[in-house]
């Protein structure tokens, strides 16, 4: 009997392409199957880590996990159920539970958010108040005032009204304003806030200044924006028809009232699942759910690309959610 030995598992899963390409150096650094396992740069293969049994959900109903991050030291996860929202948190002797209320109970919020509209559920936060988008829901304000409490109230911004916008899809905190995009009824439109006045959408009529607040439409997509997030230097803006680059005018002009200017980068389209920012890159995923995308300024050409991650294997499934872990 002949054995092999294998030891390097760099290059991961393989697609089926590969499949008796023994000529190729690639196929004796991957496998076409690798479950339960993590590969590395290095080319280690390390267990997967396993799973915690910590609460039951509330009524054992389906739930949507978002994290609430204070501080490096007060950390919260949001357990978002059909209309309810509990929180958990690690208590002083390191133990991860609910956390509690004044009365000893349970800690949680009545929010009449059907479980339908959690699914979709985007999130901003700006220190102790955090923001969730949904466009069939009324935009809520989610605020931690104290270490064991919260409150939730409905966000209605001066000057938006949601009779004709519809409510937004997505929200984000860039350069001290308030960003809403994707409007129920206006699909393309994008609303900033006042700088440091986050809930005053009011255009002045004349004499507008820097900071005033600013409306305006992507007129080179039709399709419903699918999310908005902060970056570096630029504003991204992606749906399913690619991603939008907004700016004073060019990627190190910051964006005032005045000097606003908004480009489909590329078309390289992305599903609705945010994304996450590692180093200069915004990783994201692509429309089909199936191709993660690093999204970057190429100094070169001098245009925005999108660089496909997927780089040998195109068999990932589908992908929903990215979330970046700081850890090696």
């Amino acid at each position: 009997m002949t054995s092999l030995v294998f030891n390097n598992f760099v290059r991961g899963k393989l697609d089926r392409d590969l499949n008796g390409r023994f000529d190729l150096p690639i196929f004796s650094n991957g496998f076409p199957v690798i479950k339960n396992f993590v590969c590395n740069y290095k080319g280690n293969l390390k267990y997967r880590t396993g799973f915690e049994f910590v609460a039951n959900t509330r009524s054992n109903n389906p739930a949507r996990l978002i994290q609430f991050r204070f501080n490096t030291t007060q950390t919260y996860l949001l357990e978002l159920t059909q209309k309810y929202i509990r929180f958990y948190s690690y208590d002083k002797s390191g133990n991860f539970g609910y956390v509690s209320n004044s009365s000893g109970g349970v800690l949680e919020l009545n929010t009449q958010i059907p479980y339908s509209a959690c699914k979709g559920i985007q999130v901003t936060q700006n220190a102790d108040v955090m923001y969730l988008t949904e466009s069939s829901i009324k935009p809520q304000k989610l605020t931690r005032t104290s270490a064991t409490a919260f409150n939730m109230v409905d966000v209605v911004p001066r000057s938006i009204d949601y009779n004709t916008t519809g409510y937004p899809r997505s929200a984000t905190f860039y350069k001290s304003r308030l960003w809403m995009g994707g409007f129920a009824k206006k699909v393309t439109t994008i609303k900033a806030s006042r700088v440091a006045d986050y809930e005053n959408f009011t255009i002045p009529t004349e004499n507008i200044k820097d900071d005033d607040p600013l409306s305006l439409q992507l007129t080179e997509i039709t399709d419903p924006i699918s999310w908005i997030v902060g970056g570096k230097r630029n504003l991204i803006v992606g749906n399913t028809e690619g991603i939008s680059v907004i700016n004073g005018g060019n990627i190190d002009t910051t964006i005032t009232s005045t000097a606003v200017n908004a480009d489909l980068a590329n078309k390289e389209g992305a599903s609705s699942a945010i994304p996450t920012e590692k180093d200069s890159q915004m990783i994201y995923i692509g429309t089909d759910k199936t191709k993660v995308y690093a999204f970057d300024y190429d100094l070169v050409s001098e245009t925005f690309v999108s660089t496909n991650l997927n780089l040998l294997s195109e068999e990932l499934g589908q992908i929903e959610e990215l979330y970046y872990k700081r850890d090696n």
